[in-house]
């Protein structure tokens, strides 16, 4: 069916004190609204917000709620939203720009019901598979299709205490031991701690961590990612060997358990390592298919250009609701 004869996706809005200003406009918002915005997109956020009004869990509140509430009712959310399944199948068959156009729509939606919810979604859900698609491998695919369906919560590891995102003076270590096929990761002290890592705090259980890769010929291989088993995720209890907590209360977003991490000679298997850059033998061999060490970083830290892009857009969409509610204020205010 052509766009043009395609029923308005635009739900009348409630009557109110607004009307009488609705009234005098001389152009209609409905068209210019699908003018400025693909309508197909229009269609997407409002079939999730009618979805979700029937969904007690993303009511509005009439007060604020307390920190820790705040977090327990975003991970809720995040778990009724793999519950009803939004995305249906069949978008997965569809071209690439398209797939991400329509789960990017979602996602747009979601936030302005819950901006809390929508962050932990794109930062466990988008940020965490695209991460693992584009430094893993094979191997990898069982926690991929969990990340994916939200049966664990997980989080990106990166900052550091010391030196925020300068990944040339990250200082946690990931020692190579060929007795057992496994790394050994430490935190040499609190300034290397890992910190403000979204899902972190409470809820994630397992962390895809930056940490500087050793081998046992002394070798240092520069920063690599590992996915690391940071609680159980049933009990969300933390294993041996890892100190984990919330940071507390922020200024924002305080639905986002942000926390920081520390290990004590706490060992994950050899597979762990995101191996699609470089990998480690069973007999402690690096390799890789790069040469210079500043093109392994680059390719490592690539994948993180979609998530700067992804604030970009939150940041954009609560602007986009500060202005509406600047406006409607604007026209009622006595």
């Amino acid at each position: 069916m052509p766009e043009e004869d395609k029923p308005c996706p635009i739900p009348d809005l409630p009557r109110g004190p607004l009307c009488e200003y609705r009234q005098r406009a001389k152009f209609s918002w409905k068209a210019l609204k699908q003018v400025l915005e693909d309508p197909n997109v229009i269609r997407i956020r409002y079939d999730v917000w009618q979805k979700l009004e029937r969904e007690p869990l993303f009511a509005p509140l009439s007060s604020t709620l307390p920190v820790d509430q705040q977090k327990e009712r975003a991970a809720k959310q995040v778990k009724r939203i793999a519950e009803l399944k939004l995305d249906p199948q069949e978008i997965y068959s569809m071209d690439y720009k398209y797939r991400v156009r329509y789960l990017m729509s979602i996602n747009e939606a979601l936030h302005a019901v819950c901006p809390s919810m929508s962050v932990k979604i794109a930062l466990g859900v988008g940020l965490f598979t695209n991460a693992l698609l584009a430094m893993g491998s094979e191997r990898h695919s069982a926690i991929y299709n969990a990340a994916w369906n939200r049966e664990i919560i997980t989080c990106l590891a990166i900052t550091e205490v010391s030196h925020g995102s300068n990944t040339k003076r990250c200082r946690t270590t990931a020692t190579y031991d060929p007795k057992t096929q496994e790394f050994i990761i430490n935190t040499p002290d609190f300034e290397a701690a890992k910190c403000w890592v979204g899902n972190l705090g409470k809820t994630g259980s397992m962390a895809l961590l930056f940490a500087i890769l050793h081998t046992s010929d002394g070798q240092n291989h520069g920063l690599q990612g590992f996915l690391v088993p940071i609680r159980d995720p049933t009990t969300l209890q933390p294993y041996p060997g890892v100190i984990v907590g919330d940071i507390g209360e922020k200024i924002g977003l305080n639905g986002i358990d942000n926390g920081f991490v520390m290990f004590n000679n706490y060992r994950i298997p050899r597979e762990n390592m995101l191996n699609r850059a470089g990998d480690v033998t069973p007999e402690g061999t690096y390799e890789s298919t790069f040469t210079e060490p500043g093109k392994i970083l680059g390719a490592v830290l690539e994948s993180f250009s979609a998530g700067r892009l992804g604030i970009m857009q939150e940041s954009s969409n609560t602007l986009s609701h500060a202005a509406v509610i600047a406006v409607r204020y604007a026209a009622l205010r006595k």
